[in-house]
């Protein structure tokens, strides 16, 4: 949901999106909710049981790491990658009309 906040901010600060352009968009500001849900579900064949933990199983008991990419390793740096990419235009955003107004 970080990446959903993020995004939202970035339309809003960044774009100057008032709620009307939101409204188009709002619906679609959620689907990353989903996302968790659907790679944990899809990605039940590769788990590996543990009595405390559920972890994705890894060579040499299976054949490669992609499964381990695929559910765990993407999905973390992308949300982390649009996040990050997103606060770091508001912080330019904000310092540029900080420094704006500091003229005056």
């Amino acid at each position: 949901y970080n990446v959903s906040l993020s995004l939202y901010y970035y339309l809003v600060i960044c774009c100057g999106w008032k709620n009307r352009q939101l409204d188009k968009v709002r619906t679609w500001m959620h689907a990353p909710i989903l996302v968790g849900p659907v790679v944990a579900l899809v990605g039940i064949p590769f788990y590996g049981p543990e009595i405390s933990v559920c972890y994705i199983k890894l060579p040499p008991l299976v054949e490669s790491r992609m499964a381990l990419w695929v559910f765990a390793i993407l999905p973390c740096f992308f949300a982390g990658f649009i996040a990050t990419a997103c606060m770091v235009a508001i912080y330019w955003k904000v310092s540029k009309q900080f420094r704006s107004i500091q003229k005056w």
